[in-house]
């Protein structure tokens, strides 16, 4: 009886585990920020291979052709996949609050796609991760737009 109770307890435990192991993939913390970027107008969005999707409502904060604030940060080199600090960060004005995703152009090799969820109106930061393998070094400009605010963000890739 006390094997029994034991292989039941044993098989106990490992059931609990592997529920736990389980529930930990679903509850992998969101890239987010109220970020990861999106569209201005849900399922469109953006001229120049922009794509963009989702209920949230948002403008770019322009400033003339350049967005005013927008900040490239992490490693991006030639010839190399990008990691996740290849960022892109721009403020939005958010007038509807709700879902959204966002993907731009590719360029060289590599483009920057986000998404998240806005639950306040008004100036938010939304952040785009880089993903790809830029293939030449240079200077590239990726076109943002959401809503009806379009503006240009050089992109610098260094050589290896």
């Amino acid at each position: 009886m006390a094997s029994l109770f034991n292989s039941r307890t044993s098989l106990l435990n490992c059931f609990l585990v592997i529920l736990l192991l389980l529930g930990n993939l679903g509850c992998e913390k969101e890239l987010s920020k109220d970020t990861l970027g999106s569209g201005g107008i849900p399922g469109g969005g953006g001229g120049g291979g922009n794509n963009s999707t989702g209920s949230a409502v948002f403008n770019l904060v322009p400033a003339g052709n350049s967005c005013t604030d927008a900040v490239v940060t992490g490693f991006i080199e030639a010839g190399t996949i990008l990691g996740t600090d290849a960022l892109l960060t721009v403020t939005v004005n958010v007038t509807t609050v709700g879902d959204w995703t966002y993907s731009t152009a590719s360029k060289d090799g590599f483009s920057f796609v986000g998404t998240g969820f806005f639950t306040n109106t008004g100036a938010q930061v939304i952040t785009l991760q880089a993903v790809g393998k830029p293939i030449l070094a240079g200077i590239f400009p990726f076109n943002l737009t959401f809503g009806n605010s379009p503006c240009s963000v050089a992109v610098v890739v260094t050589k290896p």
